[in-house]
């Protein structure tokens, strides 16, 4: 729909039923890019009095991406994003000390004694004897 909006914005005459819509939507285009195109079909149809067709803005769309796909830009990396929010930062904080705590975990059972948890002097160590039923 969002896709819909943007384009209707610049006077193409489109559905968001359209099956072109929903797989450029489906594919992640963005209301923003088809902004975008949509304003690269203005200028490329500068002084005709054509109105814009949803099919020449989609091929718009496409050419951007057959170039962006040809990119190869050596050393290039993505940037890195933090948290976008303090939910996220909370969240991915929370994410840390849990597989913190877990990867400490499995160090101490992979290096535990049969009959313990963990190192001797720990004061969570938990001894287990063998207790077998002696009935009396």
């Amino acid at each position: 729909m969002d896709l819909s909006i943007a384009l209707r914005k610049f006077g193409v005459m489109c559905n968001p039923s359209d099956p072109r819509l929903q797989e450029l939507a489906d594919q992640g285009v963005t209301a923003d890019t088809m902004a975008a195109a949509c304003e690269a079909a203005k200028v490329a149809k500068a002084g005709s009095n054509e109105a814009l067709s949803l099919g020449y803005v989609v091929a718009i769309v496409k050419r951007w991406a057959a170039e962006a796909a040809q990119m190869r830009v050596a050393g290039a990396k993505a940037p890195v994003r933090g948290p976008a929010n303090k939910a996220e930062a909370i969240e991915q904080n929370n994410r840390s000390a849990v597989d913190e705590a877990v990867r400490r975990m499995e160090a101490r059972a992979a290096g535990a004694n049969v009959g313990s948890y963990g190192p001797p002097d720990d004061p969570f160590t938990i001894d287990i004897e063998d207790l077998t039923y002696a009935p009396e």
